[in-house]
């Protein structure tokens, strides 16, 4: 898909961040899977807005990120997910066994709230070593089966809002005039019921599996949440809480309200009783997973993404060539980029070092005739 050339998707500040980001994560984007979802504007965007904006910080955390997808094989899940059939929490490694001792549902079709953000429904009536012991006699065999499903719960959240945001982008560009921004970042609404909690979920190695999988979502998967409502917290959950937030940003934190039973009022803020699930008082009856509908052209690389025709991202013509070279069909402007833009990119393509020689020779030749 090409973008609509006469509407901006981002604000020109976070225009100039992202092309910088690609220009410092250049070999790494280069070796990774090439998909919207995991090098595309929007999720640069994303680490950016949780980040508050710190390039140097992004660069990091970018590399990173496309260092954990590499090392955990996170392509090879997110095609299982998108076209291998796993698009529901119960069809992941171990799903049905871990579903059944914590359950969630995920984005359910048509259910949002009234910012539109789609809605995640989890109960924490957890016995942690009962799941444990149901999925292997050794625990730490079981902790890695919970990890690897964890692994698809957080790629599954980023596909379902990079498709959403697609979608939505598309149909905001449609009605775009010059100048409107139509970058869409969707985020998630997450209510957690803690209605049944108990200790048990806070022991050691239930404690140690949370800490690490918060981590893992804070490091790579950025601003995918609008609001988490905690309802029913019991007065156990008070303590916990001052250790869990431990391991959360202080602008993450801002986005969670913590309520007992009273929580009702707090939740039809944010959206109708048609959408709060009927288990906890509200109209929506949200009983299973029924598979997300991926669509894998709204999840690919655009053909032209708008930071490629960022100033920063443009490559110059160094003076001693004598043709302008094209990338992407326009005229380089940058001499510090020429030499890492790749050789399919250039126009007409460089044969060899030696070619470049030469025309740097015919150059110097004719300034001196």
């Amino acid at each position: 898909m090409v973008r609509n050339a006469t509407s901006q998707r981002w604000d020109p500040e976070e225009v100039a961040a992202v092309a910088a980001i690609r220009r410092r994560c250049r070999a790494e984007i280069a070796g990774a899977g090439q998909y919207a979802d995991v090098i595309g504007d929007r999720k640069i965007v994303r680490f950016l807005r949780g980040h508050k904006g710190d390039v140097d910080k992004v660069t990091d955390l970018f590399k990173g990120w496309l260092k954990f997808r590499q090392d955990e094989g996170m392509d090879k899940i997110r095609e299982n997910i998108v076209v291998g059939g796993m698009n529901a929490p119960e069809r992941w490694p171990n799903g049905e066994v871990i579903q059944k001792h914590s359950r969630s549902v995920v984005a359910p079709q048509g259910m949002v709230d009234k910012f539109g953000a789609p809605l995640i429904m989890e109960y924490f009536d957890i016995d942690f070593d009962a799941m444990l012991s149901d999925l292997s006699p050794s625990v730490d065999e079981a902790l890695k089966m919970v990890r690897t499903w964890w692994l698809y719960n957080l790629e599954f959240r980023a596909l379902i809002l990079e498709q959403l945001s697609e979608e939505r982008e598309r149909e905001a560009e449609n009605k775009a005039t010059n100048g409107t921004k139509t970058g869409v970042l969707v985020q998630l609404c997450i209510i957690r019921n803690l209605q049944g909690l108990s200790r048990k979920i806070l022991s050691n190695p239930g404690r140690g599996a949370s800490q690490e999988i918060m981590q893992l979502a804070s490091a790579n998967y950025p601003e995918m949440m609008r609001k988490c409502h905690i309802v029913n917290a019991p007065y156990i959950f008070d303590w916990a809480w001052s250790a869990i937030k431990a391991f959360i940003p202080a602008a993450t934190i801002a986005k969670i309200t913590v309520s007992g039973g009273s929580f009702m009022e707090a939740l039809k803020q944010d959206m109708d009783m048609s959408v709060i699930p009927s288990s906890i008082g509200g109209e929506a009856s949200l009983a299973e997973n029924k598979g997300f509908p991926f669509d894998p052209e709204l999840l690919k690389m655009h053909a032209v993404e708008e930071t490629a025709d960022a100033p920063t991202e443009r490559v110059r013509r160094p003076a001693f060539l004598p043709e302008p070279l094209l990338v992407q069909g326009k005229p380089c402007v940058s001499d510090d980029e020429l030499f890492f833009t790749p050789r399919e990119a250039l126009q007409p393509e460089p044969r060899s070092v030696l070619w470049m020689f030469a025309s740097c020779a015919s150059s110097q030749s004719r300034k001196m005739d």
